[in-house]
């Protein structure tokens, strides 16, 4: 726990102008400066605003997706072995290529969508290729090399949607903060439940072809993908209602201000938008 930062305003490794630095950063990713402080919000009340918020739960629903379609990494020697490669020493030292390039992908796209600030670009790509993979994976059944191939999508495109969605996540839902930790929370609970039905993909019945497996897991990446849309239009249509906002509000009316939820003021203070 001593190597874990605090908030940049109480890390005593930073020094002052690095705090001033952190601090503007945070409130500019957030569109508010008072999001730097502890906010009056109760933990039973960020836990209520999440659960009422259906894009907490869009969210949730695409983490679960996409730990479900990545199930194949518990048992990824085996495939790699049922694919036709026997012996134990090639099996070993092919299962590890796909995962070095995944993390070049996921690495690449993340940085990528930062610096564009375009989320779901990113992970939109990244769950096509990983979709792709699947549908060779399920057609090609004779090349082993072929279908080696065909992890390197699968593998690429799983790890590259992860890379994404949960900053994602925490840039969608900024503050208050208990809010946030709620729906990374509710986000994370979600994910780890696929755990209790995504193993029973793999069963010895489907080998070697696996091909009933690889289906199921191309359905959970297509619903990975849909998420992925179904979010990307509720945030855009959002970031257009705010700038009807802006136009019909005056930020020094406070009876105007007072009737706008929080993401709305800090749009109409700050020029917050959401992160698409």
């Amino acid at each position: 726990m001593i190597f874990l930062p605090d908030y940049p305003a109480t890390t005593k490794w930073l020094s002052e102008a690095e705090r001033v630095v952190a601090q503007g950063r945070l409130a500019a990713d957030a569109g508010s400066e008072d999001v730097l402080g502890e906010e009056n919000v109760s933990i039973w009340r960020g836990i209520a605003q999440a659960t009422k918020d259906p894009r907490v739960w869009l969210f949730a629903c695409l983490q679960m997706a996409t730990t479900a379609s990545i199930s194949y990494s518990h048992f990824f020697p085996t495939l790699i072995q049922q694919i036709g490669f026997k012996n134990r020493t090639t099996v070993l030292l092919l299962t590890s290529p796909p995962y070095l390039f995944a993390f070049v992908w996921a690495l690449s796209f993340a940085t990528v969508a930062d610096r564009k600030q375009n989320r779901s670009v990113s992970a939109g790509i990244s769950a096509i290729v990983a979709m792709l993979g699947s549908v060779l994976m399920i057609t090609v059944l004779k090349n082993p090399w072929a279908r080696y191939a065909f992890t390197f999508l699968v593998c690429a495109g799983t790890f590259g949607i992860y890379s994404t969605t949960y900053t994602w996540l925490s840039s969608t839902i900024p503050r208050p903060p208990v809010k946030r930790a709620a729906a990374i929370g509710i986000a994370n609970s979600c994910a780890n439940m696929a755990s209790l039905f995504a193993n029973y993909f793999w069963l010895d019945e489907y080998a070697p072809e696996f091909r009933a497996s690889w289906g199921c897991t191309l359905a959970f990446q297509a619903l990975a993908f849909s998420c992925i849309v179904g979010l990307r239009f509720i945030l855009r249509r959002g970031n257009k209602r705010f700038e009807k906002i802006i136009q019909e509000t005056d930020p020094d009316d406070r009876a105007a201000m007072a009737q706008l939820d929080d993401d709305s003021q800090r749009a109409v203070l700050n020029g917050f938008r959401y992160i698409t």
